[in-house]
């Protein structure tokens, strides 16, 4: 292996790195919120429960509580179906994992390069690899924000057009 990895090698782990960063902030986010708005809807669930069971002297203002709580767990819970939280933090860690197999590879491989050629052709192909890992997150978020439309990238774009 020449000393110095190849500059093909260093920028794809590089790009690599920058990727890997970006997926794995997603992946958390998209974690807190689908924590959050879990938990927020069991909590408010609960209150509904126990208010509608208390026996109390002011049931009318029992039933406005009521009401109010089951408006704000109906919100959040369209919000939770509408931004996906669960799929879209499960999306992100699949492909940060997809993304972390690939580097280990490269720098697995990287130790048995013997000439710049055999560098070239890692990195081709790893490339190659990587791309197609970006262009399956794409499609299943597209998938994800928009399942009514065709399953391909291309037809989306197709399908947008007048």
């Amino acid at each position: 292996m020449p000393e110095e990895p190849s500059n093909k090698i260093a920028y794809l782990l590089d790009e690599l790195d920058k990727h890997l960063g970006t997926f794995d902030r997603k992946a958390n986010w998209y974690r807190g919120v689908y924590f959050s708005t879990s938990m927020v809807l069991l909590l408010l669930s609960g209150l509904i429960a126990v208010i509608a069971g208390w026996k109390s002297q002011d049931a009318d203002q029992a039933s406005r509580v009521i009401l109010v709580l089951g408006t704000l767990s109906t919100i959040v819970a369209g919000y939770g179906m509408f931004f996906s939280p669960k799929e879209s933090w499960l999306l992100c860690a699949t492909t940060s994992n997809r993304m972390r197999g690939l580097k280990a590879k490269i720098e697995f491989m990287e130790i048995d390069l013997k000439t710049p050629e055999d560098a070239d052709k890692l990195a081709a192909e790893c490339h190659a690899e990587l791309q197609a890992i970006l262009d399956a997150q794409n499609e299943a978020w597209l998938n994800l924000r928009s399942p009514s439309l065709p399953a391909t990238s291309s037809s989306r774009t197709q399908a947008a057009a007048p």
